[in-house]
């Protein structure tokens, strides 16, 4: 589990708000685990806008004061980490893509 502790280097609080400073290579994880789990807010939202809204904000309000997986399964989405997450949602944005009608888009 990682959530790091009350009083920890890498965190900081500024105008009281508390900051987490992470640096490269983790930075790169933490924004790549991100963008997974946004694209799995999108396709949810292309189903039902309403739960994935609830989940999106069961997410946000849970966040920091959890360990990441179980802020995720808080939220009603995958795992970033479970093998076929990845796969599914990628499959997903590329029909999305696939259905985009280059004609129409406007440069």
């Amino acid at each position: 589990k990682y959530l790091l502790p009350k009083k920890h280097p890498l965190q900081t609080t500024r105008k009281g708000v508390k900051w987490r400073v992470v640096h490269p290579p983790f930075l790169l994880l933490d924004y790549a685990l991100a963008q997974i789990c946004a694209l799995q807010f999108w396709d949810k939202m292309q189903h039902n806008w309403y739960d994935a809204w609830k989940d999106y904000l069961s997410l946000c309000l849970a966040g920091g004061s959890r360990p990441f997986l179980e802020v995720i399964q808080h939220s009603n989405i995958q795992s970033p980490f479970e093998a076929s997450c990845l796969q599914s949602i990628t499959d997903k944005v590329e029909r999305a893509i696939d259905e985009i009608e280059d004609k129409k888009m406007v440069i």
